[in-house]
């Protein structure tokens, strides 16, 4: 098959799989579905802290970060260069 008619078959299946979408959800609908994944909304209050670790990378530069979040509006961040001794914490 030649790369013409390839291209055309492409578009063609493209715009009739462009008309079978599926309808969209409402803010409200995601939202509702995150909750009950969770645990519904009493297990969500019920949480009073939240550590969330991992590489965040500026290009070429990475290296760990932590935050820590503390109910009612308490949290720390610290972010690590390459050495290890010249942390910053927030």
């Amino acid at each position: 098959m030649n790369f013409m008619r390839l291209r055309n078959l492409f578009i063609v299946l493209l715009l009739l799989a462009a008309g079978h979408q599926p309808p969209l959800k409402t803010a409200d609908e995601i939202l509702a579905k995150i909750i009950a994944a969770r645990g519904g909304r009493d297990k969500l209050r019920a949480v009073r802290s939240e550590r969330i670790s991992g590489t965040i990378s500026f290009g070429e530069v990475s290296g760990p970060f932590v935050v820590e979040l503390k109910r009612p509006l308490k949290n720390a961040h610290a972010a690590h260069r390459a050495k290890p001794d010249h942390g910053t914490r927030l």
